[in-house]
């Protein structure tokens, strides 16, 4: 049976950060991922709230900030660094499983090798789950990883066995034909697997597109990443 995570980058907007990981266990979700909040947030409650409801902390991300991450940003190597390792810090105080290391808004040539050494400096440093994600370009307009194929050139150039792709269904979906069968092409290389309904990223309760892809995957843990404007999101039943 598949446990669902609730991201709290997205879900009930309306509740102060720490108070989205009591709202996630209150409504079903059997774990609970970040966006970059606890970077600016006061660790010691949110240690609080997870004991309090037990929920594992799947992963978090690096710094975000305007350009969404620097780690594949030419010239950004230090900024990129320091950013690891405070969100490496924040994992290794909170338990988590996985940091996403945010790549950046660049269309410089070399990105995606200045990303594969970043990475393989990161994988270094930890034992750690490191995640890319692809990013549509409809969704996120520059951002350094595009495609999912760019995401698996990376990964393999780094050849790191904790260095995985994230795959999102609402990118996917959005720069790819068929769902399912790219989610089987890349299997080997994927970490991490969120949903959100295809083509508007609405919660996907009602999508049987997304209900059939979650069925098809062997993942344990599934990211609920939804835009959530009502503050109202719950667990899926599937």
């Amino acid at each position: 049976m598949k446990v669902f995570s609730a991201n709290t980058g997205f879900l009930w907007p309306a509740l102060p950060f720490p108070e989205r990981i009591l709202q996630a266990a209150c409504q079903g979700f059997g774990a609970i991922e970040f966006h970059d909040e606890a970077l600016r947030n006061d660790l010691g409650l949110i240690e609080d709230r997870l004991v309090q409801t037990g929920l594992l902390l799947l992963g978090l991300n690096t710094r975000m900030a305007q350009t969404m991450g620097c780690a594949a940003i030419p010239g950004q190597e230090a900024t990129a660094q320091a950013d690891f390792e405070a969100a490496l810090a924040v994992a290794e105080r909170l338990n988590a499983r996985a940091i996403h290391v945010l790549s950046g808004r660049t269309d410089a040539p070399d990105r995606l090798d200045v990303l594969a050494r970043a990475l393989k400096r990161f994988s270094d440093q930890t034992d750690r789950l490191l995640l890319i994600e692809p990013l549509a370009p409809v969704a996120v307009a520059g951002y350094a990883l595009g495609t999912i194929h760019d995401a698996a050139q990376v990964v393999s150039q780094v050849g790191a066995d904790n260095v995985k792709i994230m795959f999102d269904s609402f990118h996917i979906d959005a720069t790819e034909t068929d769902l399912s069968a790219t989610y089987l092409r890349y299997k080997d290389q994927i970490g991490h697997v969120q949903v959100a309904a295809c083509g508007h990223r609405g919660p996907p309760h009602q999508d049987a597109r997304i209900r059939e892809f979650v069925r098809g995957t062997d993942c344990e843990y599934i990211g609920c990443e939804w835009r959530d404007d009502m503050s109202d999101a719950v667990c899926p039943n599937w």
